[in-house]
């Protein structure tokens, strides 16, 4: 008995077979009586009472080890979301699922796609694929999925949708700038046009408007010509709006400076969004003098899948008016164009080969022996010419395009006695690109320098 005591100290909570040998060393059955009293851990009276039937204690013992091995199989289960290399770990009820980020990771998440200027909600919400009208008037701004959304001080007519594609021309008019947004992709093919330019007759989207007498509309609108001499004749000429580049100074006659441009601020970004600015009037008689060209108009895509652009986007200023001559010696000025429109591309990518135009407009011819031509309006010229004058007259000076990121400056007149001197023309657009990939798009741009920015921060 001693042994079995011993045996029991040196394995406790093992189960031994403590049956008894024969004197061939085999067990002996055991006794049923004795083996239906099995160990009762909480009696030590029983403890030299075994129980012969290992599998009992045996299964109880795995039970306890079995429950570690569920807690430990439960730790390496729990689900901790993460986001590392643009690839996230969410959790859905305890389950972990794959995703892939497509602007890259935020902390532990994907980064959300955030548009500018307007709440992220409005794209979220995005039902159904967006279909434009081929004329969109954002003063009303009454088509199917439009809206007017009022932030701060500037409203915006805003359409939104699942997907998007234009093959045809889409002409935008009207005072507020227009914002597209897509959850999903978007196509401008290569038949497609987003024309939101300013011509002398019509406002692009929310484009400023040119001026009749003084300075153009808009946050840099070109300032007004001057009236010459102390006989009002020899009138110098407006100058032309600015944007991201600026527009041309106005012609001077002897002693009258021609109008001058606004200076751009550096680093525009587009937010809040705001089109071109027009251009300053020309001096002399109401009646006379050349009105100011107005600014291209304003758009912003924000796509949240891949914007391919194939087509073209327009969003070009108005050349001013030439001035006219009059029976009298008393003849007008030419007023500066408008500067190009603004355009504002942000996407999670975005590719094709087509085509943004922000030229400014070209600034008119003043008077001289004749009423002085018109600058080009910058919607279907990329490079847009100012308006010629006759003998005596100064010319209008090139909106920015092709040959120079800056308006040109009216010409002088070479006489203060009856000749009116050219105005400025438009300067640039502006183009902002946000991309979550960070790759450059292969556009072609006219009037502008585009500016290459991230996406916005989610946080």
């Amino acid at each position: 008995m001693a042994r079995v005591s011993l045996l029991l100290l040196l394995c406790t909570g093992c189960y031994v077979d403590l049956s008894p040998l024969n004197s061939d060393g085999g067990i002996v059955a055991p006794d049923t009586a004795r083996d239906a009293d099995p160990i009762d851990s909480g009696d030590a009276a029983d403890a030299p009472d075994v129980d012969t039937n290992p599998d009992v204690g045996m299964d109880a013992g795995d039970a306890g080890d079995a429950g570690d091995a569920n807690d430990d199989a439960s730790d390496g289960d729990v689900c901790v979301p993460t986001c590392d290399d643009d690839v996230s770990v969410v959790c859905e009820d305890g389950d972990a699922r794959v995703l892939p980020c497509a602007f890259g990771c935020a902390g532990d998440a994907c980064r959300a796609f955030v548009p500018s200027n307007v709440d992220a909600s409005l794209i979220e919400r995005a039902a159904d694929a967006l279909v434009l009208p081929n004329r969109i008037n954002t003063t009303r701004c009454d088509v199917a999925s439009a809206s007017v959304v009022t932030v701060g001080d500037r409203e915006y007519c805003v359409m939104s949708g699942t997907s998007l594609t234009i093959d045809d021309q889409v002409r935008v008019l009207g005072e507020r700038p227009l914002i597209l947004l897509v959850r999903g992709d978007a196509t401008i093919g290569e038949e497609g046009r987003l024309d939101l330019s300013s011509v002398r007759n019509q406002l692009g989207s929310g484009g400023g408007a040119g001026a009749r007498r003084g300075a153009g509309d808009g946050p840099l609108g070109g300032g007004g010509g001057v009236t010459g001499g102390a006989t009002g004749r020899g009138d110098s000429g407006g100058a032309g709006g600015s944007a991201c580049s600026m527009g041309g100074a106005g012609g001077s006659v002897s002693d009258s400076a021609g109008g001058a441009p606004a200076r751009p601020d550096d680093g525009v970004t587009l937010e809040p969004l705001f089109a071109g600015s027009g251009g300053g009037s020309g001096a002399g008689d109401t009646t006379l003098a050349g009105s100011g060209g107005p600014g291209g108009g304003a758009v912003q895509l924000s796509v949240t899948g891949t914007l391919t652009i194939d087509g073209r986007v327009v969003a070009a200023g108005g050349g001013g008016g030439g001035g006219r001559r009059s029976a009298g010696l008393d003849n007008g000025s030419g007023g500066g164009g408008g500067s190009g429109g603004n355009v504002l591309l942000e996407a999670g990518a975005i590719r094709g080969t087509g085509f943004v135009f922000v030229q400014g407009g070209g600034g008119g011819g003043g008077a001289g022996t004749m009423d002085g031509d018109a600058g080009a309006d910058g919607r279907f010229n990329r490079d847009p010419a100012g308006g010629e004058s006759t003998v005596g007259g100064g010319a209008g000076g090139r909106g920015a395009g092709l040959s120079s990121a800056q308006g040109a400056p009216g010409e002088s007149a070479p006489s203060a006695v009856r000749y009116n001197a050219g105005g400025g023309g438009g300067g640039g657009g502006c183009l902002v690109i946000r991309t979550g990939d960070g790759v450059d798009p292969e556009l072609t741009v006219t009037g502008s320098t585009p500016r290459l920015l991230g996406l916005k921060d989610s946080g």
